[in-house]
């Protein structure tokens, strides 16, 4: 069967997504990337007046991701971290950005030290991407369910716990969550793909439902 893609976590969803619009409306890509460039030099200035403000590093950080500038997010998320090492919130957003350079060691240990104080239904998100790209499909399956188990809408958790369970060759499983995930996503295209290859793999192992 072939694989089906995994979708990323929001951030790196976000990214991409703000990329890819650029063939469909130039004009107002070309403004977003001007208006967060703009925000980055208004930030440097705040941290060159300020440069003990966590938060001013950790915002300068979050809008170089959106601008693909990945490695500077992760310094400045670094240099916000050494101002406030207890910050869940920029612990996840750096460990975001260690995934999308395929620092997975790094991405865990970020999002380890995060979950220090309570493990929240993003975090177990975001930690189940993570175990899902270091091929431990069995802990990113028991993450995405007890996401579910709080968040029952949470629509990426049940698409990639679908393609784990594809993937697990457990294929009735996989098309009830796909079933699911479409009811809140009828037009997706990544759930469309996913959901006609389970049928496929269903109707070769002869299951029906």
């Amino acid at each position: 069967m072939q694989k089906v893609r995994v979708l990323y976590m929001l951030l790196c969803a976000l990214t991409l997504s703000f990329n890819a619009q650029a063939t469909k409306n130039e004009g107002e890509v070309g403004t977003a990337i001007a208006t967060s460039k703009e925000t980055v030099r208004q930030l440097t200035l705040e941290i060159k007046q300020n440069p003990a403000s966590a938060l001013a590093y950790a915002n300068r950080g979050v809008v170089r991701l959106e601008l693909g500038d990945t490695f500077g997010a992760i310094k400045d998320f670094t240099a916000s971290l050494k101002l406030d090492p207890q910050s869940v919130a920029v612990l996840q957003s750096r460990s975001q950005a260690f995934l999308q350079i395929g620092a997975y060691k790094e991405a865990m240990q970020d999002i380890t030290s995060a979950m220090a104080s309570g493990a929240s239904p993003a975090l177990l998100y975001d930690r189940a991407v993570l175990k899902y790209h270091t091929d431990d499909y069995f802990g990113a399956l028991q993450d995405l369910t007890d996401v579910l188990v709080a968040t029952p809408d949470h629509g990426k958790a049940l698409y990639n716990r679908a393609v784990i369970l594809l993937e697990l060759n457990k294929t009735q499983e996989a098309l009830t969550d796909l079933e699911s995930y479409l009811k809140l996503h009828p037009e997706d295209q990544n759930g469309l793909y996913a959901l006609s290859q389970a049928q496929k793999e269903a109707a070769r192992k002869g299951e029906t439902r």
